[in-house]
């Protein structure tokens, strides 16, 4: 087995655990599905496709046997890399923008979200119509037509890596940032949740050298592909491993890897009011939720772990009111 393979091998054995994890979190703990997990969910099979791209077209008989079979291999993973992490990106928008309440922050998020869309679907059709007709890539004279330059298509993906690197560092940082900014928390409490929201970040280190690998390929044609291939499959694991890390601490809290740590007193003292909707969300002091589908809840309080302990405990109270709403108290 050859190194592309062996790291795929290592990274999709975690891509899959993580994705167990966060699937069974939110159906078994949580009891719902919101669509940050479904756009992970379909990351996670466009990078199982890749996957398998991978080890059919990349295996050694295939290099010495069928020298097209590579090309077109090469070719596929990176379609599948633009949509792997154009998914997996939009779902960890999707997860920041049920936790702000700032409206520049909301707007900042959709367009971060726009602008990675943008950016994929052109990287992805300029990959895609790479040569015209199509087939021209890897029959070559054999077929008549014509290919855009090497130099530009390399361009292109370097765009596309920067792009994807702004969106990472803003979401995975700048967001977080401004959104703990707001929030009146213990200071221990305030690192752990900008540490756990900024994870996600953590796919920058991978795009920085996938972008490093891009320019070195194409300055040099001759060079070998596989570090850009494994680059790219780092990338879109990693991104898939930190969104999923990120709504694992129901389940750390109930296997008691992490334990609540509130306050003595805290049924007594102190209490954040919150507000139950007609559908049953429940908000903060921030304005209205944003519950991301039936049964969802409080599960806002639980990512962002704002609430979170208090809720791990158990500590919530609400009270009905007439026309299906109600008012509670957080205590803390």
């Amino acid at each position: 087995m050859q190194t592309p393979q062996r790291v795929q091998t290592v990274l999709l054995t975690f891509v899959t655990l993580f994705m167990a994890l966060r699937v069974f979190t939110r159906l078994g703990l949580m009891k719902a599905l919101a669509l940050d997990d479904y756009l992970s969910i379909v990351a996670y099979v466009v990078y199982l496709a890749r996957a398998i791209t991978l080890y059919v077209g990349l295996r050694s008989a295939s290099r010495l046997s069928n020298a097209y079979r590579v090309v077109i291999a090469n070719w596929l993973m990176i379609l599948l890399y633009a949509i792997g992490t154009w998914l997996i990106k939009l779902s960890f928008s999707v997860t920041l923008y049920r936790i702000v309440r700032s409206r520049v922050l909301t707007v900042t998020i959709i367009v971060l979200a726009l602008a990675t869309t943008i950016i994929t679907i052109f990287e992805f059709f300029w990959t895609l119509f790479l040569c015209n007709p199509i087939e021209k890539l890897w029959k070559g004279p054999a077929v008549d037509g014509s290919c855009h330059s090497g130099t530009t298509w390399g361009i292109s993906l370097l765009v596309h890596g920067g792009v994807l690197l702004v969106v990472d560092l803003a979401l995975g940082i700048v967001v977080p940032v401004a959104v703990l900014r707001k929030l009146q928390m213990r200071t221990l409490l305030r690192v752990s949740v900008g540490v756990t929201i900024a994870v996600g970040s953590l796919a920058s280190l991978a795009t920085i050298a996938r972008i490093f690998y891009t320019h070195r390929l194409f300055d040099n044609p001759a060079g070998s592909s596989e570090p850009l291939n494994i680059w790219m499959d780092v990338e879109i694991a990693v991104n898939i491993i930190c969104t999923a890390a990120i709504t694992l601490k129901p389940l750390l809290r109930k296997t008691g890897i992490l334990t609540a740590s509130l306050p003595s007193g805290y049924g007594t003292h102190h209490s954040i009011p919150m507000h139950l909707g007609r559908g049953g969300t429940a908000t903060g002091p921030g304005g209205a939720g944003r519950g991301g589908g039936g049964g969802m809840r409080i599960q806002v309080e639980e990512e962002i772990a704002i609430w979170s302990e208090a809720q791990a405990e158990g500590v919530v109270v609400f009270e009905e009111r007439e026309g299906g709403s109600g008012y509670g108290k957080f205590y803390v």
